[in-house]
């Protein structure tokens, strides 16, 4: 089964009630009725801040830095201990994204233009292709336990991601030093952690999933849906 149900909010208890005790209700409920084999949608935030350019999980550390990211570490552990699979997104895209794509944009609001050029790297994956990979890991003849990151094999620049998304368009706007960005993303009301996740690498190695899905993860494609999700929305900022 696919476990994909998390809270993503500030509220400590709540963490710990959906992530943790939801997760523990998971497990428990599939080992009575006899559901050998878990597949459980966590996140990259699990590594802690960063910078991180292109390790893979062997070579990370669980380090996380909020009480939403210690919850999932915990429910990770939760379904790992149990025999289970962990995937870990980064960033993830796609029409009905409230998070990652509206907060990018205020941040640009924010700082008046791209840090450093948008030359800053993550790992993005589209939602379809993230429900893809939970879906074969759930179903592989052969099961394949532990954790992994899941990722495009080339990391995506943010003026690459917002211009594929005409959000707006990413040409037209200017380079920001990253010193002059942060003062202005303060002032904004951004965090430390909130400017580090948007303006520095955050990519990961995600050869390890390849290897046991094969090679469907190629790079990031979106459409028409997703643009005009997009651009139906109001910027938001609330990175965690």
């Amino acid at each position: 089964m696919i476990h994909a149900a998390s809270y993503i909010g500030y509220d400590a208890a709540l963490c710990r009630e959906t992530n943790v005790a939801g997760t523990l209700n998971v497990v428990e409920a599939c080992a009575v009725e006899g559901v050998d084999r878990i597949v459980y949608v966590s996140t990259a935030s699990v590594y802690g801040t960063g910078p991180h350019r292109g390790p893979a999980e062997s070579e990370l550390e669980i380090r996380p830095e909020s009480a939403l990211s210690r919850s999932r570490a915990d429910a990770e552990n939760l379904v790992l201990d149990s025999g289970g699979t962990v995937l870990r997104p980064d960033m993830v895209l796609g029409a009905g994204d409230r998070w990652f794509v509206p907060g990018l944009m205020r941040f640009t609001d924010a700082v008046d233009g791209l840090v450093d050029g948008g030359t800053t790297r993550m790992s993005v994956v589209h939602v379809r292709d993230l429900g893809a990979a939970a879906f074969q890991l759930a179903v592989l003849d052969t099961p394949s336990p532990g954790a992994y990151n899941i990722a495009y094999e080339q990391p995506a620049e943010v003026r690459e991601i917002m211009d594929l998304l005409r959000v707006p368009a990413a040409p037209s706007l200017p380079s920001v030093a990253s010193a002059d960005a942060r003062k202005l993303a303060t002032n904004a009301g951004f965090t430390t952690r909130q400017f580090s996740l948007l303006a520095s690498d955050h990519w990961f190695d995600a050869g390890k999933l390849r290897s046991a899905i094969g090679p469907g993860l190629g790079e990031l494609v979106v459409d028409g849906t997703d643009r005009a999700w997009y651009q139906s929305l109001k910027p938001r900022s609330d990175l965690r």
